[in-house]
């Protein structure tokens, strides 16, 4: 074999084992992609599924503020109900002369005799 077969066959193979390694790169290049993308529809289906429960715990949130809220107003009116029968109960108690006087048994028990049988 002369020197010039040599190099066109070491050229030959150069170029054969750099289209293997190419070939082996893309493959792998290739698998890479199909894992990532698998990946990425994976994250994608989870991101869903959070974004859901995040948008029914902001509804939640937002129902039991109401409610708070509605509670916090109901509350607010019964004291100040609560504020102005009390102030009526004290003005009653001073204009009436026997208010302070306690109340005969025998009345406690009539009243308690009619209460039970309502």
């Amino acid at each position: 074999m002369n020197m010039s077969a040599f190099l066109r066959l070491g050229i030959k193979g150069g170029i054969a084992i750099m289209i293997v390694v190419a070939l082996l790169v893309l493959r792998y290049q290739y698998n890479q992609i199909n894992r990532l993308s698998e990946q990425n529809s994976q994250l994608e289906y989870q991101q869903r599924t959070l974004q859901s429960q995040l948008i029914q715990w902001h509804e939640q949130a937002e129902k039991v503020s109401e409610t708070l809220t509605h509670q916090q107003e109901e509350q607010r009116y019964l004291e100040e109900e609560n504020h102005a029968i009390r102030q009526e109960l004290r003005l009653l108690l001073v204009q009436t002369p026997c208010a302070n006087e306690p109340v005969p048994d025998a009345v406690i028990q009539l009243q308690q005799n009619a209460f039970n049988h309502r």
